[in-house]
């Protein structure tokens, strides 16, 4: 809400004239809006760095967190093996359910994983079943979330993982 406030004097009388504007329709609003919500998942994050014991916790609560803030159904933490070889699902967030960690995938470029890492920038995939930039598993192809996010995490300069967002 924005308010004006406005001194108005008739004869010797003083008043203050108020106008009250709802403005959370304009666009700066809603990005302003949007960035404090998404530095709040930020700063949640960093709350659980902060007091994790253990790497694992942190994350799962990345996976969570993430999905929350983009209000996605899945999100897929993967992470490279120290051979550079393969990922490993460090995290897996689905809503409904608790975070798990299990599978593995070839870092080759013709998986979704190793295509990202290989291109090092975010990539879009509006249908898994219509995909052709990389082989896609027949349980993506034919799933329910046909649509993803996949962005590469670089650490100094090194793909690390990546971080899998899933939208139906």
């Amino acid at each position: 809400v924005e308010i004006a406030l406005s001194p108005l004097q008739v004869g010797h009388a003083h008043f203050v004239v108020a106008s009250l504007r709802g403005i959370g329709a304009y666009p700066r609003v809603q990005r302003a809006m949007r960035r404090a919500r998404y530095n709040e998942y930020i700063a949640q994050v960093g709350r659980v760095a902060v007091d994790a014991r253990d790497p694992q916790e942190l994350i799962s609560c990345v996976a969570a967190l993430a999905a929350q803030a983009l209000e996605v159904e899945a999100m897929t933490v993967w992470l490279l093996e120290p051979n550079r070889l393969e990922f490993r699902a460090a995290s897996i967030f689905a809503s409904g359910s608790e975070p798990v960690a299990n599978g593995i995938v070839p870092n080759r470029a013709d998986t979704l994983l190793g295509y990202v890492a290989a291109q090092r920038e975010a990539l879009i995939v509006s249908s898994f079943a219509r995909e052709n930039r990389f082989n896609v598993a027949p349980a993506l192809r034919e799933g329910k979330a046909q649509n993803a996010l996949a962005v590469p995490m670089i650490d100094d300069g090194r793909v690390i993982g990546v971080l899998v967002a899933h939208a139906v």
